[in-house]
């Protein structure tokens, strides 16, 4: 189930999105670009389209997954802040609860 939670991080939907619509535009590039400037032009304008939704796309992708692992680790750490606090608690009170030994004598 781990893995389910970390599938889920910010961003793959932009570049699941990013590489659909480059897909897309393949076509376009090919009937547009090849038939005036040839093969080698629409190769290159294919290839130059692919880095500039890549750049798009790491623009907004990494922040978000900085953002994303930054909280994660904030909830991490206050998680065994308060683990640690409760453990200790419960030590406490069940070595000087109602029924312990100490309150008995």
């Amino acid at each position: 189930m781990k893995f389910l939670k970390r599938a889920q991080l910010p961003g793959l939907d932009t570049m699941g999105m990013v590489l659909l619509v480059w897909i897309c535009a393949l076509p376009f590039i090919g009937l547009l670009i090849a038939p005036v400037f040839g093969t080698a032009a629409a190769l290159a304008a294919a290839l130059a389209l692919l880095i500039v939704l890549l750049l798009f796309c790491w623009g907004s992708c990494i922040p978000a997954a900085i953002r994303f692992y930054k909280a994660e680790k904030r909830k991490t750490v206050v998680s065994s802040e308060t683990s640690h606090h409760s453990l200790g608690d419960t030590k406490l009170t069940q070595g000087f609860g109602k029924g312990s030994k100490h309150l008995e004598r």
